[in-house]
């Protein structure tokens, strides 16, 4: 079983019409009618409590729709109207690159203090190209929009838009940004009472953590590379990885061997996955030894069948890059699925791993966690915590996993692909549902701090 792999089918179509000769209300009805057949989440997120709120969404989109001027403004109705099932692992993509717009949009701004409250305000880009003034200005495909105050570039002047909020939250937009050529791309921002976007835009008079996570040097330098190691001291080995993606099974396991005699002669280790957002579970495979101490459960999984959801894994068994193995396993899904259509499959019912050896060394371990951790991370996250010897610290991750071996398909006509989630696990039956709340870690830790070194500091007693 395809155990929580994210994975994703690239089946476009080259033949498919220009994105401006489609209709946006077209392309929605297609994508509402797929995800209600094929997303295993649907009926668990449309019940009795939620049906005439979603009826009255999808009706409110589908009139947007039929209004949309160009195929950004109909991606981000798509985006905004995904949004509503709050699944990391369901989500509608471009294609084809964003298109041109020759002539932005004028308004004229307000007068400005510089004290305005929630997202309205002025702010400029961290090397300061741009200055703009956030305003409101509601359309029927926003509710606020960021006007140029001053541009160091000449392609950008005053009074021009150059962005476009449309609220799903207080704190989370839909947003068309427009580039300095003037493309425009249909993106998810969050406001956090300083910036837009992590950063992107800083409000003007607010201060700015220039250093998440701790030691931007130490961010840097993970930044090199997928999996890298260290020794932090004597007493404590440092391990990070980036990514649990499939094609860096061989690297992570190549490393753990090639690190053995660290592994079993030092006391402490430092596990460093900020950042992952997941792959495949047999990623990590290698460590589990390493942190095992006692019996792991794990929740059981189904799928659900459907004839869209069987073609689409097939597909993959076209694709000479996904290897032998992996296309064992999807045979072994597909031949689950096709006698029980329209219904959920066990594919792995829960089940507790027990290893014959618990290694000495290390003696204990801290895993370091952010809100990027999601998946296969959180899979691992989940094991991990289960360790008498593990120690979480950091953040909360992503809440991204109760929901998942991810199929993607393309739109009929305009030149986007949805991604959704086809399988679901018992957890939610359980009452363990991450999805929203994410994996929670024993010691929180501040991004003033450096996470390294408190890491350190706790498992050599200092």
């Amino acid at each position: 079983m395809l155990k929580h792999f994210l994975i994703f089918a690239f089946l476009f179509i080259a033949t498919r019409p220009l994105a401006q000769q489609c209709n946006c209300a077209s392309e929605f009805t297609f994508l509402k009618g797929d995800i209600e057949k094929n997303y295993a989440g649907f009926k668990d997120k449309v019940n009795s409590h939620t049906q005439s709120s979603y009826d009255a969404f999808s009706e409110d989109i589908l009139q947007r729709a039929r209004k949309a001027p160009n195929p950004v403004y109909c991606l981000g109705l798509m985006e905004e109207w995904i949004a509503f099932f709050k699944d990391g692992h369901t989500s509608v993509t471009p294609g084809d690159g964003p298109p041109i717009v020759d002539s932005p949009e004028s308004l004229a701004i307000p007068p400005m203090t510089g004290g305005e409250k929630g997202i309205e305000g002025i702010y400029y880009n961290p090397d300061s190209t741009y200055k703009i003034a956030i305003i409101r200005s509601k359309t029927v495909f926003r509710d606020y929009a960021g006007v140029i105050l001053t541009s160091k570039t000449p392609q950008w002047k005053p009074g021009e838009v150059k962005l476009e909020l449309r609220s799903i939250t207080e704190t989370s937009f839909i947003t068309y940004a427009y580039s300095r050529d003037h493309q425009v791309q249909a993106v998810h921002y969050d406001f956090d009472g300083n910036t837009l976007n992590g950063g992107t835009w800083i409000k003007q008079g607010r201060s700015i953590q220039r250093q998440p996570n701790g030691n931007m040097t130490d961010m840097q330098w993970r930044d090199q590379a997928v999996v890298q190691t260290r020794k932090i001291s004597d007493q404590t080995y440092y391990i990070s990885i980036t990514s649990f993606d499939v094609s860096n099974i061989h690297t992570i396991d190549s490393l753990v061997k090639a690190n053995e005699e660290e592994l079993r002669t030092t006391p402490y280790l430092i596990i460093d996955i900020r950042g992952n957002g997941g792959g495949g579970d047999d990623s990590y495979a290698s460590l589990t030894p390493w942190l095992y101490t006692n019996p792991i459960h794990y929740a059981g999984v189904v799928e659900w069948s459907s004839q869209d959801n069987i073609l689409r894994w097939a597909k993959f068994l076209q694709d000479s890059t996904i290897p032998a193995s992996i296309k064992e396993q999807i045979k072994n899904i597909i031949a689950q699925l096709q006698p029980h259509t329209g219904q959920f499959v066990q594919m792995e019912a829960g089940y507790t791993v027990t290893l014959s050896n618990i290694e000495p060394y290390p003696k204990r371990v801290v895993v370091l966690m952010d809100d990027r951790c999601a998946s296969a991370a959180e899979e691992f996250l989940l094991m991990a915590k289960q360790s008498k010897k593990v120690t979480l610290m950091g953040q909360h991750s992503a809440g991204i996993l109760d929901y998942a071996n991810v199929l993607q398909a393309p739109f009929p006509c305009m030149p986007f692909f949805f991604n959704y989630a086809t399988s679901r696990s018992q957890r939610i039956d359980q009452g363990k549902g991450i999805d929203n709340i994410g994996v929670q870690p024993d010691i929180p830790l501040t991004e003033d701090k450096n996470w390294i070194v408190e890491a350190t500091k706790f498992l050599e007693g200092r």
